[in-house]
């Protein structure tokens, strides 16, 4: 991959626990628990018929060809031995996935995570950061969030000029951006379903979207198929790569089980898979240092729960927390590509570089 910028770093105000407890995303967690428990069998097992082998979304390998590293909540996650994507194994299957999205409790209750204050604050500005970063590169067109939700990154860019559309299926989700934000052009349906003409979108924004896909690949195919040449996509993924994943391992909450992530990519795999389906690599960067999270963890409590402080200041955590965030080792990953114009993917065709 060649050498990209480095993306603006943010972090959040408030600590990681006193965030979880602000947004209600402690209460969306039982509520993915009860969830789970559904789908064990008697012996505590995810229902085998519930389960569908995969291989490795990034380089094709099977998983016999991984290293397994742990399970947990029934679930089993496992490391490429080719080219390092964690990924669960074996996962459930996309029509009980999509369930969920469609019908879970848990999913209605992130709607209230999505509009409490804290997090409407900080989504704020991480939406115009990032569109500001895409104007960078495309002036303001058409624009699609794929799992928009209640529709906050589509408020944001229609504000800053951009015509927005949306697909989600959750029904409080859709309503809540119909009504509060005025945005209409919102479908419940696939991707794939929704029948966008090539060539129409000159932004896409994938916001903690692509590690529930089932088919990341088939997805960002069929993104580019719609994206204008020169087309921006911004993409949001919780990061394997990242400080608190590398400590904390199976403790960490993007390993969710039933909460639908299936790809856990990082700062080398995301760009990788990218760049193989035609994309430009633009921008990468990280959010949430995640310190506290980290330095719990290393004081023996719980990372999310405890209440070890930061010994060494706050000028030295501000420092540290920047190091993490500029070195991708943020728990999110934030990438930007874009699809090549006719010029530069000829040049790119022809093994000439700019």
């Amino acid at each position: 991959m060649a050498k990209v910028k480095k993306s603006t770093v943010l972090k959040r105000r408030e600590s990681t626990k006193d965030f979880r407890k602000k947004t209600g995303r402690d209460t969306v967690e039982k509520m993915l628990e009860e969830a789970r428990l559904q789908l064990l069998d008697e012996k505590g097992d995810i229902k085998k018929e519930l389960l569908r082998d995969v291989v490795c979304e990034v380089c094709g390998t099977r998983p016999t060809r991984s290293t397994f590293l742990f399970r947990k909540d029934a679930f089993e996650y496992h490391k490429c031995k080719k080219c390092s994507l964690l990924y669960m194994h074996p996962q459930l299957i996309e029509e009980k996935v999509v369930e969920h999205y469609k019908e879970d409790a848990a999913v209605d209750a992130w709607v209230d995570v999505l509009t409490s204050s804290s997090q409407f604050s900080y989504d704020s500005v991480k939406f115009d950061t990032r569109l500001a970063a895409m104007e960078k590169y495309v002036q303001p067109g058409n624009l699609l969030d794929i799992g928009c939700s209640i529709g906050h990154f589509l408020k944001v860019g229609k504000e800053r000029g951009w015509k927005p559309y949306g697909l989600e299926f959750n029904d409080r989700a859709v309503a809540y951006a119909k009504e509060k934000f005025k945005i209409r052009t919102i479908q419940k349906v696939m991707l794939d379903e929704a029948g966008y003409p090539d060539n129409y979108f000159s932004g896409i924004g994938l916001w903690g979207v692509l590690e529930h896909l089932a088919r990341p690949r088939e997805i960002l195919r069929e993104m580019k198929r719609i994206l204008t040449p020169g087309g921006v996509v911004v993409i949001s993924v919780p990061s394997a790569g990242s400080l608190a994943v590398r400590v904390i391992r199976q403790l960490a909450s993007c390993f969710n089980g039933v909460g639908g992530h299936l790809w856990f990519f990082s700062a080398e795999t995301l760009p990788r898979l990218l760049e193989e389906e035609g994309y430009e690599i633009l921008e990468v960067g990280s959010e949430q240092p995640e310190l506290d999270t980290v330095w719990n963890y290393l004081n023996f409590e719980h990372p999310y729960e405890g209440n070890a402080r930061f010994p060494f200041g706050e000028a030295a955590r501000n420092i540290v927390e920047r190091f993490i965030l500029e070195h991708t080792y943020g728990y999110k990953l934030v990438v930007l590509a874009r699809k090549p114009t006719g010029s530069h993917a000829e040049k790119k065709k022809n093994g000439s570089t700019e």
